[in-house]
Order: structure tokens, then sequence, then C-alpha cells
């Protein structure tokens, strides 16, 4: 799922329209890339995210995604999976939701435990490589609870009255390691959830264009606290890449968010 612009999906301005809804959303699905999206103005008082990965898929990257004001936030992903990717995706001023009958309905991170039938942990998700930025004046959650999580490489800004994971921050690991670790972190971000990071980075990144209405306004200037602070973490492959529809994946990326060449298995990316 490629190269579509998702603007305002979720918008209840026709009756028809439900008032929620993410661009894309899988659900029980099997080997999925969704990659080269703008992700606009999604509205609605549930998901309501950039991309979310719904119950029980298996092998779901989400990547190279551009989100810019999408209601409920920026990573969702729900009861069951295994190996739900973000990676190398940018998410400026998500997570603003007010649901007067849900307190902590606007995530920049969410995790759910929670399936149709019960209760089933997502397994190995994997959040790398974002740049996640907020200058609004609003509180975002962070609720994660699933088993095997890795954060990494992530830069994380909120400044003029953001706050990321202020509004609420729940983490269960369920008796598994949490792998944080090199994420950078900008201006008012939960103490709690820094103080989980092994590794952690702090400093300005330097956009080069910050709210300019484009993704290449988040490019780093030179002197950015991100450049070669990263940790070497390749991350799951993609299963068949190279091969049918896949012919034009790599099984590991090869380039960021911009195009540039990237290593993830050496250095400090």
């Amino acid at each position: 799922i490629e190269n579509n612009i998702f603007d305002r999906p979720g918008d209840n301005s026709d009756s028809r329209m439900p008032n929620r809804g993410s661009s894309v959303w899988t659900w029980r699905c099997i080997n999925t890339v969704i990659q080269n999206n703008q992700c606009l103005h999604i509205r609605g008082y549930l998901d309501s995210h950039g991309i979310h990965i719904d119950h029980e898929n298996v092998n779901t990257f989400v990547q190279y995604n551009y989100m810019e004001d999408c209601e409920g936030g920026f990573v969702e992903i729900l009861g069951g999976n295994v190996n739900a990717v973000y990676r190398f995706n940018v998410s400026v001023n998500d997570g603003w939701r007010n649901n007067p009958n849900w307190k902590n309905s606007n995530h920049t991170l969410w995790i759910n435990e929670v399936v149709p039938n019960g209760k089933h942990s997502s397994d190995q998700s994997y959040i790398y490589n974002n740049t996640i930025f907020i200058d609004k004046n609003y509180s975002t959650a962070i609720d994660m609870d699933g088993t095997n999580t890795h954060i990494y490489n992530n830069i994380f800004y909120a400044v003029d009255g953001a706050n990321i994971g202020g509004k609420q921050m729940v983490i269960k690991n369920n008796d598994t390691p949490l792998n944080m670790q090199n994420n950078l972190f900008y201006g008012s971000i939960n103490e709690k959830f820094k103080n989980m990071d092994s590794n952690p980075k702090n400093g300005d990144p330097l956009f080069s264009n910050e709210n300019s209405g484009t993704k290449f306004g988040y490019q780093l200037k030179a002197g950015s606290a991100a450049l070669n602070a990263g940790v070497a973490k390749q991350g799951p492959p993609i299963s068949g890449a190279g091969t049918g529809v896949f012919k034009d994946l790599t099984a590991y990326p090869t380039v960021d968010f911009y195009g540039n060449p990237i290593d993830l298995s050496t250095g400090t990316p």
C-alpha cells in the first residue's frame, strides 16, 4: 500500500461518514508493507491515527510515511500482533484528540493487548528511526502493554506547550525486556519515559525548516544532536523482499526517510 495521499479520513462533514478511521489499518493480515504515503488531517473519536495496526497481524511494516495533524496520534498497535514495525516515518502534531469519555484517547505511542475475544499481547513490536514533532499546546499519552518491545533511534520533540507522555504514561512489559535506547529527547517529554532509555540522547535535532507544510522541513542541519547518535540495529526483515509484489523492496532499509543511504547494521546511524 504505497504512494497515496489520505486527506481527512474519519471526517464527519457528511452524515454517511462514521467519524472514525485511520488512513490505513490492517486486520489479521500477513506480510504487509505500507509505505511512502501522506496521512493528513485524520479525524475521529476512535482510532484515527495516521496508520494503525489492528488485531492479530503478522509482519506489518509501516515505513517512510509522512503523517500530520492526525487526531488520534502516531503509533497504534492493537492486540495479538507479531512483528509490528513503525520505522522511518515523520509524525507532525499528531495526537491532539480530547474525548471526554476517554481520558487518554490521544497517543504518541499506543500498544494495546485487547482483542475481540479477550486479551492477546502483541509480541516483538518495533518503533525505530522515526521523527515525532509536536509544537502545539497539548499533552499526549504513552500506553504500552505488550511483550518484547523495541524503541530506538527515534527523535521525540515537544515544544511550545507540547508534552509527550504528559497526559498519561503506562508501560507494561509483562516480564519481557523493553529494548529502549539511543532515542533523542528535546523539550517536554515524560521523565519516566526518558529514564527507561538505557542510552538516552538529549539536544536540539536542528530541523531544517519545520512547519513548512512539507516533509522536507524535518531534515537535519549540521550540528544536529541526532547525527551519529543512533545504535546499529536492523530490526526484522521484510519476508519475501525482492520477489513477487515485493520485488522492489529490500529485506532491510537501505535509505532513510529522505533517500540518503543508510546501513542499520553498523556504526551510529
